[in-house]
């Protein structure tokens, strides 16, 4: 939706939901739902246009390479507008180690509840066999 239907309808009395974020984006990639079919809100065929020509999972998911035993720090932002998401890495412990540009205390997470625009760095080690941990 463009910026000036949503802006109406948030403005609108009573309030008209806007709908749910629609696609979680890592390394600039991600899942669109409209692009690969799934219409369960009955927007894909408006939606649609947004989509690339070569949408597929192949070309929209984005694999991070880590080696075995290494710690990698990632930053997290979200990029809604009125609700949260929840991230997390299955069978991965996470160690948030910043929110909000501010260096905190360390402590140990399994997910991660983040709400519009806030900022979090994580601490993963890969201590997994290799495979696919989409959560």
């Amino acid at each position: 939706l463009d910026g000036q239907t949503r802006r109406t309808g948030l403005d609108t009395n009573p309030f008209i939901w806007i709908g749910n974020a629609q696609t979680f984006l890592i390394n600039g990639g991600g899942v669109y739902a409209p692009c690969l079919g799934d219409d369960t809100d009955g927007l894909a065929e408006q939606l649609s246009a947004q989509c690339a020509d070569n949408c597929s999972l192949d070309n929209y998911i984005k694999s991070i390479e880590v080696e075995a035993g290494k710690t990698y720090r990632l930053r997290i932002i979200s990029g809604t507008e009125l609700i949260g998401v929840n991230f997390a890495i299955h069978g991965h412990t996470m160690t948030v180690v910043e929110v909000e540009g501010a260096i905190i205390q360390p402590y140990e997470v399994e997910n991660l509840d983040i709400m519009p625009a806030q900022r979090y760095s994580v601490l993963i080690t890969a201590n997994q066999e290799p495979g696919n941990y989409w959560a």
